[in-house]
């Protein structure tokens, strides 16, 4: 990442379709977004800005499940069927576990082919939490999301040798999805990566863990993950992201977590990120770099309990950059739900890589 490179900046507009009801514990509204592409079409003096193009369901299914995918391209069309309703949100509130999830997957084809069956709550078995509603846009705002960081990964590999920097802007975030389970699409970058014979390093910054691409490369060793995020035991996902998670089998080593409290400031997390998680992506020696951004690490987000200001963004960035000047690097959006401190936060982590010394 040479100082001053132009970022590749990667959106589409069929993401905006994915706009559910604002409510507690629901932040990821269409309005965030917006926030990034207003800012990204201001500053053309350092990003070029362009649509994802459609690399087609195989680069999905590559990481996650048929019946997953299945589920999310019908659930919310069999929910406007059943309930005669258009434009209310679809909220799983039935979940299946352990054995039973089994036994009922065997289950879903009969489902689907059953007339007037309530298919839609099938979505239970493929859901971890209540938290992430279904609109009529979601599986095409969440597809789009996808192609995003597939495009930018494709797109900057095509030309590894200049060192180019890019930005996916992807909504919704995709980092708690994992094989089977929905939360978003984010792995399907790293898998493309792998596709192309490289090795990838995953840098996630996220306040929260992110548990479902923990998951789906938990067992491998092409694939370096490491995360900084708050300690599980105070927030979501509360049953992931502990310290002695460290790997499965031949990927033993190859996951690392960094918990820390409620509170952390910018310095903490700074500390972190230079100290632990930088020295281990190091000795990985990764072809790229893939950062799962998360700005709601950001002082009074609504999601988010650290205390990282503007410039904090600007240091991280800054202190990637310096650690790994030549590194291709892909930033994938994820989290940031204080949208009116939003654009400025993914702005500064971006001047940082850049080599930008100041916002």
């Amino acid at each position: 990442m040479a100082a001053c490179d132009r970022v590749e900046a990667i959106f589409h507009t069929a993401m905006n379709k994915h706009d559910p009801p604002l409510a507690p514990r629901m932040s990821e509204v269409c309005s965030r977004g917006q926030a990034i592409l207003d800012m990204l079409q201001k500053h053309t003096d350092r990003f070029d800005l362009r649509q994802a193009n459609d690399h087609g369901d195989e680069v999905i299914l590559r990481v996650h499940s048929v019946m997953l995918y299945k589920v999310l391209q019908n659930a919310y069309p069999r929910f406007e069927e059943l309930t005669k309703q258009s434009g209310q949100p679809l909220i799983a509130d039935t979940f299946s576990l352990g054995i039973m999830r089994e036994e009922g997957l065997r289950h879903l084809e009969d489902i689907f082919e059953t007339p007037g069956s309530d298919f839609a709550n099938a979505l239970g078995m493929f859901m971890s939490d209540a938290t992430t509603p279904m609109t009529k846009g979601t599986f095409e705002a969440a597809y789009w999301s996808a192609q995003c960081a597939v495009d930018a990964v494709k797109g900057l590999l095509s030309n590894a040798n200049e060192a180019k920097l890019a930005y996916a802007l992807c909504r919704p975030p995709g980092h708690h999805a994992s094989h089977d389970i929905a939360g978003g699409f984010f792995a399907v970058a790293a898998q493309e990566v792998v596709a192309q014979g490289k090795r990838p390093a995953i840098l996630d910054v996220d306040f929260h863990h992110g548990n479902g691409t923990q998951a789906i490369f938990y067992e491998r060793n092409d694939v370096l993950f490491v995360s900084i995020h708050c300690d599980p035991r105070f927030e979501y996902p509360f049953w992931a992201g502990f310290e002695d998670e460290v790997g499965r089998g031949k990927g033993t080593g190859f996951n690392l977590n960094i918990p820390l409290p409620p509170g952390t400031t910018g310095s903490e997390f700074l500390k972190a990120l230079c100290e632990c998680a930088l020295p281990k992506i190091q000795t990985f020696d990764p072809d790229i770099l893939l950062i799962s951004l998360g700005t709601d690490t950001a002082r009074a987000d609504p999601e988010g309990q650290f205390l990282l200001d503007t410039n904090d963004f600007q240091s991280s960035g800054h202190s990637i950059r310096k650690q790994f000047p030549s590194l291709p690097c892909v930033v994938v959006q994820e989290g940031g739900y204080g949208v009116d401190v939003l654009a400025n936060n993914v702005y500064a982590f971006l001047s940082g890589l850049q080599g930008t010394s100041s916002i």
